[in-house]
């Protein structure tokens, strides 16, 4: 009789715990992408079009974008299918927001850009040195808030020349998540 009761008991408290467990906050520290999103807009004269699910943009198409914290520091990672160009033609950025601070990067043509800031605490850092290595690249920050994700995205871009006298343009894109 008692190992009977032991075992309804049990039972229930397994259960309890793992309906406990699925409403605890998950916080990812990366989100995947899958390959072959990319999107294409093109444009000639008045004309243009409009295409998703470009599969033939590796060096825009995003498999990865991340975040981590070791210790005072915040790495923002972006990764993709090819390999990060340093062309005037292809644009990185990503995004990190967590409770009171924003950390983000661009980057393009070989040089970027980061900044993070916490208006709460009117504290801010800047970052330009960025770590390029085949399909990723990152920038470091000082952690200068709180680091638990509340919104996390990337996005890498490819264009032809852009502008208001072109007759022609094209541009490559893709985002994670998406």
């Amino acid at each position: 009789y008692i190992l009977m009761k032991l075992g309804k008991s049990s039972i229930v408290l397994i259960i309890i715990s793992g309906l406990l467990l699925l409403t605890l906050p998950v916080s990812a520290t990366s989100i995947s992408d899958g390959t072959g999103d990319v999107y294409h807009w093109s444009q000639t004269g008045t004309a243009w079009s409009w295409r998703a699910n470009i599969g033939d943009k590796p060096n825009v198409d995003i498999t990865e974008v991340s975040y981590s914290v070791d210790g005072a520091k915040l790495t923002l990672k972006l990764k993709v299918a090819g390999t990060i160009q340093t062309s005037e033609y292809y644009w990185y950025n990503t995004y990190f927001n967590s409770s009171d601070t924003v950390y983000m990067w661009w980057w393009s043509n070989g040089s970027g850009f980061g900044m993070a800031s916490n208006q709460n605490q009117s504290a801010y850092d800047m970052v330009q040195n960025f770590t390029v290595s085949g399909n990723t690249i990152s920038a470091e920050f000082n952690v200068i808030g709180a680091t638990t994700e509340e919104e996390l995205w990337g996005q890498a871009h490819q264009y032809t020349t852009v502008g208001q006298n072109q007759q022609t343009n094209e541009w490559w894109g893709d985002w994670a998540p998406n």
